[in-house]
């Protein structure tokens, strides 16, 4: 009986081992290097002329082909944001402010932080954002005012 369980322990470890060494394999790729080109973006989100102070940046691709698809950012409490792997090519750009840290939910006049500022919710919406980019590969800049 005890030889039984100590097979059946090597049996689930070299299970595991084949399963993580799978993964890793995975991860890493098959040595194809068929990489989807993607953009490094950082910037400042303005409203009416001032920095955002929290919420969620998404660039989303306005090419169906594009597989990459989308990426996003949280808006720091400066207006900056900044992140990699966002698609190539033409985007169309959403500001969220009703996502937000939590504490500035509860947010009340007095409080040591910022009074929370929110845009109007169009602007988190693809179709009506009216924000579009042309993204490049490589690392940019862009100002995001929205009005």
């Amino acid at each position: 009986m005890l030889e039984k369980l100590k097979r059946w322990r090597w049996v689930i470890a070299g299970v595991v081992v084949a399963l993580v060494l799978l993964n890793l394999y995975l991860r890493k790729g098959n040595g194809n290097s068929s990489a989807l080109p993607t953009a490094a973006t950082r910037g400042v989100v303005t409203y009416r002329g001032q920095p955002l102070n929290g919420g969620q940046i998404r660039f989303v691709s306005r090419d169906p082909a594009n597989k990459v698809g989308q990426a996003s950012s949280m808006i720091q409490q400066d207006g900056t944001f900044e992140f990699g792997g966002a698609p190539v090519g033409p985007v169309t750009v959403t500001v969220d402010t009703s996502i937000r840290k939590a504490e500035d939910y509860f947010w009340k006049p007095g409080s040591p932080n910022p009074k929370p500022i929110y845009v109007p919710a169009h602007y988190a919406h693809p179709s009506k954002s009216g924000i579009n980019l042309d993204l490049q590969e490589g690392v940019q800049e862009h100002t995001i005012q929205l009005e």
